[in-house]
């Protein structure tokens, strides 16, 4: 099965213009013959002409009849032939149905999609149209398109700008509160740099007065030392001289030795 433009019903290898249902018309093969039929006496149809189907690159659009005569020029004249021929068979059959039958055709078809509006809101959306548009005219189909464009295509496309506003809004917000996040880790960073660099300062100020307090200790540590040694020299010097001194009374000041007492010789 090829590939249709938009308003056209792949049939195999080819393709036919899609009958409209507002029009109460189906596409029906009939004897190998494409054709589109009045649903309400399938005695009035007229047979469809064929166009070529077209081959489609991943990326390409969903196809227009327009787009095929830009993209595939090869494949556009069949296909708008097929066009033009359904357009002409299309008035020529509605005008055979009187408007009586069309409207009772389409009431009978209204009442159907109203039945099955829950589960196919655009059959029933459609059926409408066409109902109300043959009795009551073009003046209403144009109020009535008044109608949806006010009260669902205009809230739609305000509820989607609204959504775009908000979404845009967040996204300012978000902005804003990543600036703020960035600015408080910016300053976060700067204060923990401080606090590092006052830190180290003063763990040297802390370990010069350590080293400070450690040569204090050295310096009264020598100077006990060598105040112990000069009191243990001043008394070896005043105990030495205690020791001169006694030893010159005694050599000096001590009284003569009297030579011992010899009785004298008896004379005969």
């Amino acid at each position: 099965m090829g590939n249709c433009p938009s308003g056209f019903t792949p049939v195999g290898l080819q393709c036919v213009v899609t009958c409209p249902d507002t029009d109460n018309l189906t596409n029906r093969i009939v004897n190998g013959e494409s054709r589109c039929v009045y649903t309400s006496d399938a005695t009035k149809f007229f047979a469809l002409k064929t166009g070529p189907s077209i081959s489609l690159n991943p990326g390409d659009p969903a196809p227009t009849l327009e787009w095929v005569r830009v993209n595939r020029a090869a494949q556009y004249p069949a296909l708008k032939a097929a066009f033009d021929d359904f357009t002409t068979k299309r008035a020529a059959l509605l005008s055979t149905i009187s408007k009586d039958q069309q409207i009772a055709t389409s009431f009978q078809a209204l009442q159907t999609a109203e039945n099955n509006r829950a589960q196919n809101p655009e059959a029933y959306q459609a059926a409408r149209t066409a109902y109300y548009t043959l009795t009551k005219g073009q003046d209403w189909l144009a109020s009535e398109r008044s109608r949806l464009l006010n009260t669902e295509v205009l809230p739609a496309v305000s509820s989607y700008i609204q959504s775009i506003n908000d979404v845009t809004e967040r996204k300012a917000q978000q902005d804003t509160t990543k600036a703020v996040v960035g600015s408080v880790q910016t300053k976060l960073i700067s204060l923990k740099d401080d606090f590092r660099a006052t830190t180290t300062t003063l763990m040297k100020q802390v370990d010069v007065l350590k080293n400070q307090i450690e040569l204090e200790k050295r310096r009264t540590v020598v100077q006990q030392r060598q105040t112990y040694e000069w009191v243990v020299n001043l008394v070896l010097v005043v105990v030495s001289l205690v020791v001169v001194v006694i030893l010159v009374r005694k050599v000096f000041f001590a009284a003569p030795k009297r030579p011992a007492y010899t009785p004298p010789t008896p004379t005969r």
